[in-house]
């Protein structure tokens, strides 16, 4: 057995530093405080053998298992715990037995997953997992017995309780490979699933290449035809363009020609032009010259009318200046007068208010009377004080006897409402509840909703029949569509195919009377190219005599040779004219090369052989090997092709007339089933929409009534909380009258307060009084010393009005002598200006006189020159409609040119080759056809056509057949891989077989020996009494559950969940040991399975452990705060929280007493 040695941590959980735990032969004790980490450890160990769930190691997540940090240490980023296991006796999986020692190591790094070593090979959970389940350990095994775990066991159900049998057994492991194996299993299924799908993908692939392989074919011999008209078609266009461009350049050189002639009759007149307009520049200087001088003296004249109407205007306006200075100045004198006799007015009562306030001084007066103000304003705010205090007191007694009041008649008030509430509450319960239905509508309702149900169910199955056999005739008709189709596709393959033959065997016929002779020859299949070979090109020849080479019709040899031994002549596999009776006699057939080597030496002359495979062997030495080309041979096959496909379209046409008539028929039965679909489907709209309507009646009458008894449930609760409310109302009234009454008399107060108001009043009067005095004579003072003020500033004012009127005066009488001198200056200006207007009027006569002789001369000279310009003008436009002509012909040359190139670069591009290799592609001969060649529309219209034909043809796979070949291929390795998968299959299921019979076996056998020790055990912890295990709820025992039956001493036979908590204790623990005697795990841990044992028994449970560890070697951990337990141990290990949050492993030293008290406290 695989022995456990030492258990070392680092940063797991709440164990932050490095701690090692020796696990030694025997029990070995775990003590501790509540919290201070023992239960780690257990953690621990089943977190390296690779328990996988974060929850079973009390965590939301995995990473919850490396240290999180406390106030006084930082968190760690990764946790590691070592298990290190003695293999000395080489009990191991094979996969690790080549060592004494095995380190197993589990280590995490936050976010980054855990990792497993094994003696520092780093390897997988499964493969750990794997390695404690074939020793009977495992993180899942019943042998790490965790607190709670007696509970569970006892709590559990048979068939949860039948694992920890399976432990005792042995078969995890088993159960793990079955497992895994039957989950390669299911992957070989889907596998094979997706195989036969793309396999059933393929073939419908393959069945379309093989159709685009027969359309590509017909697409590149459409496209022959299309490149061969296609080329003819660019021919004839080149040669249209080439005369066109020949037709351009003789209307080009006509062109020409014109503009030279128009261009020298506008170099003619353009001389004479220039003459004529040579001295126009002269005589317009001289018009120019005049028109200036007259334009002069006018704007002289102009000027001089404008001077003469702005001195009368200058005139006017200073009599109107001077008028307007002295009545100005007339004004200002006004002002001044006035201004001067207010300032004395002024001056007069300022002396008048000063000698007036010089006459008394009532500012004592005034003081006194202030200080009297103030004495009595305090006298009167302090009573004012006792005043507000006395109507505060009584506002607020007032306030609370208002209040008082408001409550009585607001109760008052509301207990009326409440009673009335309360008798009409009780009336609407009363005709409620004479009103509240029986419920037999209700229940009418359900029934006639269960009889509609039923009719829809009818319905329903009518209607899945009619649907089944819909399904059937949709199938039939998808049968027969596709046999129409496929009848069709062959009979459209075939009448292609005819025609193709038809149109390649009558381009050999030219007419009937040069019809060759082989057209008129029947052979036998499988022997054209021996006919062929024979005749050559002979077969070309015709039978009629008009024809250079002919056939002449010769009678039969009279002593005609024979043919060699065993050959057989051509002339009985063939039908041919007379013609070629001589010819056909002479010729033999041979099976082979072989054969004809044979004979050939024995030919007569003229004699022949022929082989099936176009082979021949002449009498005279002769030799044609079936590789040699042959023509006729084709042409022969080409026309049994022919009559054979026309026998073969005759039977596909009838077969395509059947199925179209079964389909026809199928169709008409389908209709007649979807009408009769149709009439079920409109009888169960209406039977549903009756069940709709009968539902949401039924539903609104329970609605209805629901509604009704819960208004009188609401009606009757509203009564009695009414009730209850009214009660309260009255109580609440008499609690107010009580308060009412108890309010004290305030009268006393109220003498108080008029006593008061009067003084008040009095002393208020006579501050009124004297503050009137006191406005008084304050009002008189100030009165007087603002007017002062006021007459001191209108006289500041009428001053600065007197100095402003002098300085206006003076102004205006230097304006007046200024207006003056202007006029006397202007008074002898208007004689002058008269006598130069007069100068003026004769020197504009004499100019207009000699402009109007230059206008003269200068109108002759122009109207000579524009005849010229006119007729100059019609020569340059007839010359600019020659060039335009010309340029019309150079563009068109031009154009036809481009067009030309545009033709042989198209040629170019799209048969690589110039104009003079078309007519070859095209299969002509421009010489000889030269007045045959087809129309250009027909011949475009012939393209159209074979361009629609092939774009009718839709897309085109040119690739199909090498994507058929591919595709083979794929479906053969497919195919292989499918045969693979089906032996895999049945092997997965031999094995998960196997392992199944291994694992029932396996489970019988620890059934008999744990039950066996089970009872035996139950008996040694009970001190008596008798138990026993059965297999239950399944016929295979690996279905099963496991029930205990006990019967401790003094009572009788029972299921284990009927016991008491000790007992049900003791009999698991009963159940677990026997499982170690069954089959012993190299180590046990035991956390707190003593906590519900009295002393009595946990003296025997540590008996037990230990004569199983004596007998079985297993190694015992137990974790446990009982005295006993810790004095039974062969060594303890105290885990402490010194410092807190972080886990310590001390040992103990079990001579110590008070320690060990201490740690079981």
């Amino acid at each position: 057995m695989v022995q456990f040695c030492k258990l070392r941590l680092h940063g797991f959980k709440s164990f932050v530093d490095p701690t090692v735990m020796e696990i030694s032969a025997g029990m070995t004790g775990i003590v501790g405080p509540n919290g201070c980490g023992k239960s780690n450890l257990v953690e621990a160990l089943r977190w390296v053998m690779g328990e996988t769930s974060a929850k079973r190691m009390r965590g939301s997540g995995m990473d919850d298992v490396i240290f999180n940090g406390t106030t006084g240490r930082p968190a760690r980023n990764t946790a590691e715990v070592s298990l290190w296991l003695n293999n000395e006796t080489r009990k191991a999986p094979s996969a690790f037995n080549d060592s004494d020692e095995l380190e197993i190591i589990r280590r995490i790094e936050r976010e980054s997953g855990s990792a497993f070593r094994v003696n520092g090979k780093t390897v997988r959970a499964r493969d750990v997992q794997l390695l404690f389940a074939d020793v009977s350990i495992g993180a899942n095994s019943p042998a790490l017995v965790s607190q709670g775990r007696v509970a569970d066991l006892i709590s559990a159900k048979p068939t949860q309780r039948r694992l920890v049998l399976e432990e005792a057994a042995g078969i995890s492991g088993l159960h793990a490979r079955r497992h895994e194996a039957e989950l390669k299993l299911r992957a070989a299924e889907n596998n094979l699933t997706r195989v036969e799908d793309v396999l059933g993908t393929m073939d419908s692939q393959m069945q379309g290449l093989k159709k685009q392989a027969r359309q590509a074919s017909r697409y590149r011999n459409i496209s022959g035809h299309i490149e061969k008209t296609e080329a003819l078609l660019l021919y004839l266009q080149w040669q249209k363009a080439d005369t066109a461009v020949e037709r351009a350049r003789a209307a080009f050189e006509t062109a020409e020609n014109i503009v030279r002639e128009q261009t020298l009759a506008v170099t003619q007149l353009t001389t004479e032009v220039t003459d004529k307009t040579s001295v126009l520049p002269e005589l317009r200087k001289e018009e120019t010259e005049a028109a200036a001088a007259l334009q002069r003296v006018k704007l002289a004249h102009n000027l001089l009318e404008k001077e003469a109407q702005q001195l009368h205007d200058t005139l006017r306006q200073n009599a109107e200046t001077l008028a307007q200075i002295n009545a100005d100045i007339a004004h200002e004198t006004e002002g001044r007068a006035e201004t001067e006799n207010r300032i004395r007015d002024l001056t007069a009562q300022i002396a008048a208010l000063d000698a007036e306030n010089s006459g008394g001084d009532d500012s004592e007066e005034i003081s006194r009377r202030r200080e009297e103000l103030e004495t009595l304003r305090e006298t009167l705010t302090a009573l004012e004080k006792e005043r507000e205090d006395l109507e505060e007191t009584l506002n607020t007694a007032a306030a609370e006897k208002m209040r008082c009041e408001q409550n009585i008649a607001h109760h008052r008030d509301r207990g009326d409402r409440l009673l009335e509430r309360l008798d009409t509450l009780r009336n609407e319960k009363r005709q409620l509840e004479e009103t509240l239905p029986s419920g037999e509508k209700e229940k009418a309702s359900a029934r006639q909703i269960s009889e509609k149900e039923k009719e829809i169910s009818a319905l329903n199955e009518s209607h899945e029949t009619l649907n089944e056999k819909r399904a059937e005739l949709d199938e039939a008709v998808e049968t027969a569509r596709k046999d129409v189709s496929e009848a069709q596709q062959r009979h459209t393959r075939l009448t292609a195919e005819i025609d193709t033959l038809d149109n390649i065997l009558k381009q050999q016929k030219i007419g009937d009377e040069a019809e060759p002779l082989l057209a008129k020859i029947d052979v036998d299949e499988g022997y054209e190219k021996a006919l062929a070979a024979a005749l050559g090109s002979d077969a070309d020849a015709t039978e009629n005599g008009n024809a250079p080479v002919h056939w002449i019709t010769l009678p039969p040899f009279e002593n005609a040779p024979s043919l060699p031994e065993g050959v057989r002549p051509l002339s009985g596999f063939v039908r041919a004219p007379s013609v070629l009776t001589r010819r056909l006699s002479m010729i033999g057939v041979v099976n082979n090369a072989k054969e004809a080597a044979a004979v050939v030496q024995n030919l007569h002359p003229g004699q022949c052989l022929v082989s099936k495979d176009g082979a021949a062997w002449r009498w005279d030495g002769l030799v044609m090997t079936e590789d040699a080309p042959n023509a006729a041979a084709i042409r022969l096959e080409q026309k049994n092709k022919l009559a054979a496909c026309r026998t073969e379209v005759s039977e596909t046409a009838q077969k395509l007339a059947q199925v179209e008539e079964t389909l026809k028929a199928a169709r008409e039965k389908r209709e007649e089933l979807a009408t009769k679909i149709a009439e079920k489907q409109q009888a169960l709209r209406e039977a549903g929409q009756e069940l709709e309507k009968l539902r949401q009646e039924h539903n609104a009458e329970i609605s209805r009534n629901a509604d009704l008894k819960s208004r009188l449930q609401s009606l009757s609760q509203n009564v009695t909380e009414t009730e209850t409310e009214a009660a309260e109302t009255g109580r609440t009234l008499k609690e107010a009258e009580a308060a009412l009454d108890a309010l004290a008399d305030d009268s006393k107060t109220q003498e108080r307060l008029l006593h008061l108001k009067g003084r008040i009043s009095g002393h208020r009067q006579d501050m009124a009084e004297r503050q009137s005095v006191y406005d008084r004579l304050l009002g008189a003072s100030e009165s007087r010393r603002q007017r002062l003020e006021a007459v001191k500033d209108d006289l500041a004012g009428w001053k600065n009005r007197q100095s402003r009127i002098g300085e206006r005066l003076a102004d205006l009488e230097k304006r007046k002598e200024q207006a003056l001198a202007q006029k006397q200056e202007l008074a002898a200006r208007p004689d002058r200006i008269d006598q130069e207007l007069q100068k003026l009027l004769s020197e504009i006569s004499a100019a207009e006189t000699r402009r109007n002789q230059a206008a003269d001369r200068l109108a002759e000279a122009e109207n000579a020159a524009q005849t010229l310009q006119k007729q100059l003008k019609e020569a340059e436009e007839k010359q600019s409609d020659a060039r335009e002509a010309r340029a019309h012909a150079t563009a068109e040359v031009k154009t036809a040119q481009h067009a030309l190139e545009v033709l042989e670069t198209r040629i170019d591009e799209t048969f690589s080759c110039t104009v003079h290799a078309l007519p070859a592609k095209a299969e002509i001969d421009p010489e000889q056809d030269k007045g045959t060649l087809p129309d250009i529309e027909n011949v475009r219209t012939k393209l159209e056509r074979l361009l629609r034909e092939r774009d009718n043809m839709g897309p085109v796979n040119l690739r199909a057949e090498m994507e058929a070949e591919e595709l083979a291929t794929q479906m053969e390795t497919m195919s292989r891989e499918k045969d693979d998968l089906i032996a895999a299959i049945t092997r997965l299921r031999q094995g998960i077989n196997t392992l199944n019979r291994e694992a029932r076996t396996r489970l019988l056998q620890a059934f008999d020996t744990v039950n066996a020790h089970f009872s035996d055990l139950f008996t040694r912890l009970f001190g008596g009494g008798t138990a026993h295990l059965e297999l239950t709820d399944a016929d295979d025992p690996l279905e099963a559950g496991l029930e205990i039956f006990a019967q401790p001493p003094g009572k009788k036979m029972q299921i284990l969940s009927l016991f008491s908590g000790g007992e049900q204790t003791l009999t698991s623990i009963a159940l677990i040991f026997a499982m170690f005697l069954t089959n012993p795990a190299p180590i046990c841990v035991l956390d707190e399975i003593d906590a519900p044992l009295d002393d009595s028994n946990v003296d025997r449970v540590c008996t037990l452990l230990e004569e199983i560890s004596k007998a079985t070697g297993t190694r015992f951990v137990i974790i446990t705060h009982h005295r006993m337990t810790m004095a039974r141990m062969d060594r303890l290990y105290g885990v402490t929280m010194s410092e807190r949050g972080v886990s310590q492993l001390v040992s103990v030293d079990l001579a110590q007493p008070s320690l060990l008290d201490s740690l079981a406290a």
